[in-house]
């Protein structure tokens, strides 16, 4: 059961655990229809543009390629985490700078990451672009890279960077 959620639009803040099951079905269904479509739509239509003469097998090929990237990063909790942004938990942030140093050093020699997400990856077979080479790294590599993280996030905490949360209270 969804408790404590909360989902935001500007000012207006609604507790998920208040409303009916049926609302909150409602809100996933048009959340996922916006992503298969919309958002799969745009990424397919930015890939047209960068492969003039592609065919319509092509262009079917690379739609389902991106709506089951969706999917995979829905059933693996990754929508909305974006590498190189500060959205999601501290541990999230961390995983993320894992993966693309993992990425460099599995690339290294051999060809550079590129630095735009949609850019692709030279010399690698397929061409990947940046974001689809972290999510194949991020899924092959997710328990050594959750580790590593783990272990950062320890010893950053184990650092005390910033104020003493006790210091802040203190009379």
């Amino acid at each position: 059961m969804i408790t404590n959620e909360m989902v935001f639009y500007g000012d207006i803040e609604v507790s998920l655990g208040s409303l009916p099951t049926a609302s909150i079905v409602v809100l996933a269904q048009r959340g996922f229809s916006h992503v298969m479509g919309n958002e799969v739509s745009s990424k397919v239509n930015t890939w047209k543009g960068k492969n003039e003469g592609a065919t319509a097998d092509d262009i079917a090929d690379i739609t389902l390629h991106y709506r089951n990237e969706f999917i995979a990063k829905l059933t693996d909790g990754l929508m909305g985490v974006r590498v190189g942004t500060s959205r999601g938990t501290a541990l999230d942030t961390i995983i993320n700078a894992v993966t693309i140093e993992k990425a460099r050093a599995i690339l290294k020699g051999k060809a550079t990451l590129p630095s735009k997400n949609d850019a692709k990856i030279k010399n690698v077979k397929g061409n990947p672009t940046r974001e689809e080479f972290l999510a194949i790294v991020g899924k092959k590599f997710a328990a050594e890279i959750r580790a590593t993280a783990e272990e950062r996030l320890v010893e950053q905490n184990a650092l005390g960077d910033g104020i003493d949360i006790d210091d802040l209270l203190a009379d």
